[in-house]
């Protein structure tokens, strides 16, 4: 539509806010916490009506969507674009997951603690699943607004403890899980569980660090999209 100089009406959502930056006017605020329908209608039609009614109106925006088009949107102009946020992004060394993107993990994370596969207790299989799941704990109950989603994990953690418990037996554990299990008795999370799997270390003098936010995160995308 663009190419051709065709004006389209969008919403503020992420990915398609940016493509109404030539023509404001043709841009609808979406709420999708609150969705009022009959509102969001009646602004969609006054687009609509705007673009139908007046001429000038629809020629301004025809030719700014065209200059936008020819600016940001051409396949040679994307082509080269992608290919320079891939190769900035190889070595950056805060490089992270959108947080909007990590609400999905969670939620193959639960899944899989719903299932209990039969998987390995290593960092790639179920050590991982825990511990990127009490990482994401540990942050959200930083910030107010991750109450909700810390809870609902705390909840599914509880599940995945005992999930540990039944499956570990007398078998060694890795060390990014006893890491784990060592931070959970620190700040006093399910105690019956944690302490029992705690006394099985007792005897050592071992220090187990939490693999860094990084590694973590890596490997749950990797749990996620390759191995189960």
């Amino acid at each position: 539509m663009m190419r051709h100089k065709i004006p389209l009406i969008g919403t503020d959502t992420t990915g398609l806010a940016e493509m109404l930056d030539a023509t404001p006017e043709l841009r609808v605020s979406i709420d999708e916490d609150n969705m009022m329908d009959e509102e969001f209608t009646e602004r969609l039609v006054s687009c609509l009506n705007l673009l139908l009614s007046d001429e000038d109106a629809y020629q301004r925006a025809a030719d700014a969507v065209g200059k936008l088009y020819e600016a940001r949107y051409k396949v040679s102009d994307m082509v080269h674009a992608t290919c320079g946020v891939m190769e900035s992004s190889w070595d950056r060394p805060d490089y992270t997951v959108s947080p909007d993107y990590l609400k999905h993990i969670d939620s193959r994370m639960i899944q899989l603690i719903n299932q209990c596969p039969d998987i390995d207790t290593d960092f790639y299989g179920m050590g991982g699943i825990g511990v990127y799941l009490w990482k994401r704990v540990l942050d959200l109950c930083d910030r107010k607004e991750g109450d909700f989603q810390a809870s609902l994990i705390l909840e599914h953690l509880i599940y995945y403890m005992d999930w540990v418990q039944d499956v570990v037996g007398s078998s060694p554990l890795p060390v990014e899980l006893w890491a784990m299990i060592r931070s959970m008795g620190q700040h006093g999370f399910y105690k019956t569980c944690v302490n029992a799997l705690l006394v099985r270390q007792s005897g050592s003098d071992t220090l187990f660090q939490m693999p860094s936010d990084r590694v973590i995160i890596q490997n749950a995308l990797k749990i996620c999209n390759c191995k189960i």
